[in-house]
């Protein structure tokens, strides 16, 4: 085909088309370009979703359509509305009842004085942790001086940078040495190593992010998906939604709240870049049957990950505190691969700390970021945030 021949295909099409539809009447016309339209939306979500699953895809097709198109009609959707209105009415009420301090940035410096009077009464108004009626809000050890022991060591290290690990080596010795005891604690070897994060989320996320970009090079995935029991950290969703990662929800038998590993099994493909296993999970506190995900990850050559966020500091103290749990849940189970840990929960450090551990270097790389040809010079970092907040080392370093 020449290229006089190319460029003239779409005035050939155009010529095709109005032949073909001429003499139609203009709603004819009308509704073939609507229902045009809406296929291939049907067909972009069920290329989404997957097609296997096209019967959920139809189901969020339906109520897409229903809610865009009716949804004003609908009592839902006013129930819905009503619920925000109320909710920001609440909201906006509760704060106009605390004072504003600063609204603005001060013209000239304030007095110490009143810095911390104004920091001691918006701290008054805060709910009272310690009666509480708080459950998962806050990790306090409560012993004597703990905290002032924290404030002490972030007072040493308030003006470091952990991102320039050369200029700042201690603190960079802190996160070593954080990193190494916890790897200690789930029993990974010589090669076993992490990085310190802001949270369990942020662990989670670095986790998947790998498992994507690993899978993409090692095994050309284009379209990852994860495999994770419906009773999951809901940070695995996040993960799949800032990733481009499908979550595919395994069922839990409704008496015992374990995953259904038949179901689990199933819904593995060769798009399956991780598999997700709970120590334990949140919504029941019960623990998923690792060993034999783990058993699955091995079988299919599928990395593992174990979430321990909330157990971490628990699970590994068990069986000497005269708990059996019947089997592993770490390192020394084959096939798991990764574990995220908080230490900002039972290992009851300050929030915005939790460590992602990998059972070795070759994984962890693909957790990295580095930009080498910015004009600003080579920039690469472990984690989402480009600086790591310091206090999060130390204060997790004077557990």
């Amino acid at each position: 085909m020449s290229i006089a021949h190319a460029l003239s295909a779409p005035t050939i099409l155009a010529d095709a088309f109005n032949e073909h539809l001429q003499g139609s009447s203009p709603l004819r016309i009308v509704v073939l370009t609507v229902l045009a339209v809406h296929c291939w939306r049907c067909l972009s979500l069920l290329a989404r979703l997957g097609w296997h699953d096209s019967a959920d895809a139809a189901r969020q097709l339906f109520f897409w359509y229903l809610r865009r198109y009716l949804g004003r009609f609908l009592p839902l959707e006013r129930a819905l509305t009503a619920t925000r209105k109320s909710f920001a009415r609440d909201f906006a009420k509760k704060q106009r009842a605390i004072p504003t301090h600063f609204a603005a940035l001060p013209r000239q410096g304030i007095p110490k004085t009143e810095l911390l009077a104004s920091c001691t009464a918006l701290r008054g108004i805060n709910s009272d942790y310690s009666k509480g009626q708080a459950s998962g809000c806050v990790y306090h050890g409560g012993a004597d001086g703990y905290t002032e022991l924290i404030n002490e060591a972030m007072a040493l290290h308030q003006w470091t940078n952990p991102l320039h690990a050369g200029q700042f080596a201690g603190v960079r010795r802190m996160e070593i040495e954080v990193i190494a005891m916890v790897v200690g604690m789930f029993h990974g070897d010589d090669d076993a190593c992490g990085a310190l994060t802001s949270g369990g989320t942020e662990s989670i996320l670095l986790a998947m992010k790998a498992y994507r970009d690993m899978a993409f090079d090692q095994r050309c995935v284009s379209q990852p998906e994860i495999v994770l029991p419906e009773t999951a950290h809901a940070a695995f969703f996040k993960a799949a939604d800032y990733f481009k990662i499908r979550a595919r929800k395994a069922r839990v038998d409704p008496e015992t709240c374990k995953v259904d590993m038949a179901h689990l099994r199933s819904l593995i493909t060769s798009n399956t870049v991780a598999l997700v296993a709970s120590a334990p999970q949140y919504p029941h506190g019960i623990v998923d049957p690792i060993e034999q995900i783990a058993a699955l990850g091995v079988k299919h050559g599928i990395p593992v990950h174990v979430d321990a966020c909330l157990g971490g500091f628990l699970l590994p103290f068990m069986r000497a505190a005269g708990f059996d749990l019947g089997e592993g849940f770490d390192f020394r189970v084959a096939g798991v691969t990764s574990i995220s840990c908080d230490t900002h929960k039972y290992g009851f450090a300050p929030k915005g700390s939790s460590v992602i551990l990998y059972r070795s270097r070759d994984i962890r790389k693909y957790q990295m970021h580095a930009v080498p040809d910015w004009p600003g010079g080579i920039y690469a970092s472990p984690i989402i945030s480009g600086t790591p907040f310091p206090s999060r080392l130390r204060y997790t370093f004077y557990l």
